[in-house]
């Protein structure tokens, strides 16, 4: 198979380039939207993946970069459709939908969403990376970066009564 070299700040870049205009039509299409719920729908699970887009390439291979980035959009989407809706919808039934309360246990769905997509892909690549502190620290600032822009646009305040 026939490999283009590209230079790695090139490869970067062009990584960069693909989440950012994700992330710009995403917003785009969403700020004609009426409704904060659901703009803050589409666009919190982008938020993890435009800062980890600008982190240095974990290989040399676009094409592996590539993979890496789809597969933390779809972890992120999923999760915040499987977990996160189900638990506003919870807080918001016992009338504890609050920044503070959706960020805690954002936070926390985080560490069970990381750590199910990774166990997932341990079966799938038929490796054992298991549960370590970096799963926890890892699904903590994805779980926390999701709900904190989720609770953001979306307009749930830090009063015991939520907007959504």
């Amino acid at each position: 198979m026939m490999s283009l070299k590209i230079p790695n700040k090139l490869q970067h870049w062009k990584t960069n380039s693909l989440a950012l205009v994700v992330f710009h039509c995403a917003w785009r299409y969403t700020s004609k939207m009426k409704n904060r719920f659901y703009m803050a729908l589409l666009i919190s699970p982008l938020a993890p993946v435009v800062p980890f887009s600008f982190m240095p390439l974990v290989n040399n291979s676009i094409q592996f970069n590539l993979i890496i980035f789809f597969f933390a959009l779809a972890t992120s989407y999923l999760g915040t459709i499987i977990i996160g809706l189900p638990t506003v919808k919870i807080l918001k039934h016992f009338n504890i939908l609050n920044l503070p309360s959706l960020v805690l246990l954002g936070t926390i769905s985080g560490i069970l969403v990381f750590y199910l997509c990774g166990f997932l892909l341990d079966l799938f690549l038929d490796s054992k990376s298991g549960f370590h502190i970096s799963t926890v620290i890892w699904g903590a600032a994805f779980g926390f970066i999701v709900s904190l822009t989720f609770g953001l646009i979306s307009g749930i305040t830090s009063h015991l009564k939520g907007n959504a």
